[in-house]
């Protein structure tokens, strides 16, 4: 039976070509930001990013189990959209005796075509194929799309809708009044909520917060603009800190509407990002939802 062998898969994406190769060839490192569940992380081991002859470490997730990857960047074609990673080491070679992931991006109306090609030598006849290796890239391929899609304008919206089992009044008191009260708890999430201008729970007062992200504490000062108590409505407008280090603004508005046995929280961020390389604030729509989550638990068990 043969051993070596190559597998061929194309995929049709509407992001554009140029950041396809980008991505492949020059910040692969940013790959665990856009699909972290798939890739958890890419260091470069020798060399410069996006040059010939680097060599990348690799973690990441395939069936549930994490594993690792060394390669070397063979080639990196920028004329033709044609990068060749060359695997040196990690959990792939304990089956093969070589084994090239090849990505060619080329362009298709406005839109691309994601060219995927795994050339490989297998160590022994009844290794299979690299089908779920092959899946996994196809399918970190559609990561790439929608996230080059949802930031392909600088200015955005991302919304989200929660069903909670707590009264709207009790949810809206904590995120429109009693802020400074969402430390205890929401701890991984508020770090603390301090009163800078006005009085809580009024237009025009002024909060600095300490937040949450990625194990990493960050600080905001936000203006709420809006008091809706009748409708149960807050906007914060984010006026310093980190975030205005990514975004031109900042805006954060939650809804509380009261339902038969509970609420419907609506949280909508509305932003415009400093260029285009800014990512979506996704990490700050999971912040705000875990925060929600961890208030309904407080007052429902309380």
């Amino acid at each position: 039976m043969v051993s070596a062998g190559k597998l061929e898969k194309v995929v049709e994406t509407k992001g554009p070509v140029e950041k396809f190769h980008e991505i492949f060839g020059c910040k692969p490192h940013s790959m665990s930001n856009i699909c972290p569940e798939k890739i958890q992380g890419v260091q470069m081991h020798d060399g410069d990013w996006g040059a010939a002859g680097s060599v990348t470490n690799w973690n990441y997730v395939l069936d549930g189990k994490q594993l690792t990857l060394k390669a070397i960047l063979e080639l990196n074609d920028d004329e033709n959209k044609l990068v060749n990673y060359k695997v040196i080491g990690g959990d792939i070679m304990k089956d093969y005796k070589s084994f090239r992931i090849i990505a060619q991006c080329v362009p298709k109306g406005e839109g691309s075509l994601i060219k995927w090609t795994m050339e490989y030598e297998k160590l022994s006849a009844d290794i299979p194929p690299p089908d779920k290796l092959m899946e996994f890239c196809t399918h970190a391929t559609r990561d790439f799309e929608e996230h080059f899609i949802l930031n392909a304008s600088k200015a955005g919206k991302l919304e989200e809708e929660l069903e909670t089992k707590a009264p709207a009044e009790k949810i809206f008191e904590f995120v429109g009044c009693k802020q400074h009260h969402i430390s205890n708890i929401s701890p991984n999430n508020i770090q603390g909520a301090h009163l800078h201008e006005g009085d809580w729970g009024t237009s025009g007062c002024v909060i600095n917060w300490t937040y949450v992200i990625d194990g990493k504490a960050q600080k905001a000062k936000d203006l709420v603009e809006v008091f809706d108590e009748k409708n149960k409505i807050v906007t914060y407008k984010v006026i310093e800190g980190d975030l205005l280090n990514e975004y031109k603004s900042f805006r954060i508005t939650i809804q509380t509407i009261p339902k038969a046995s509970g609420s419907l929280v609506k949280i909508t961020i509305e932003y415009e990002k400093l260029s285009d390389d800014v990512a979506v604030p996704k990490k700050i729509m999971d912040c705000l939802i875990g925060i929600i989550k961890d208030i309904e638990q407080h007052l429902t068990s309380a």
